[in-house]
């Protein structure tokens, strides 16, 4: 709840989805992927960028960072990768 209130997003429906057979079903699909990784994951969070866990110090360090280093397209304002 409090991550929603921070991000300035709805909490409700984000409870509901929690609490649905949907929500139990992305839950055991995205558990299902972090328990495939390989290298395995070693500790919480593990970021993943295009099938990649690439430099995780790196990547918590500053994400957006790392996303801008792998975007293929045009980059869009505010990217940077230096």
């Amino acid at each position: 709840m409090q991550c929603a209130e921070i991000a300035d997003v709805e909490w409700d429906p984000i409870e509901k989805c929690s609490n649905s057979r949907e929500g139990a079903e992305l839950l055991k699909a995205n558990g299902e992927e972090t328990s495939s990784l390989d290298p395995r994951v070693s500790f919480i969070p593990t970021i993943v960028i295009n099938h990649s866990q690439g430099v995780q110090k790196d990547i918590l360090k500053n994400l957006l960072k790392e996303v801008c280093k792998v975007y293929t397209e045009e980059l869009p304002e505010g990217c940077t990768t230096s």
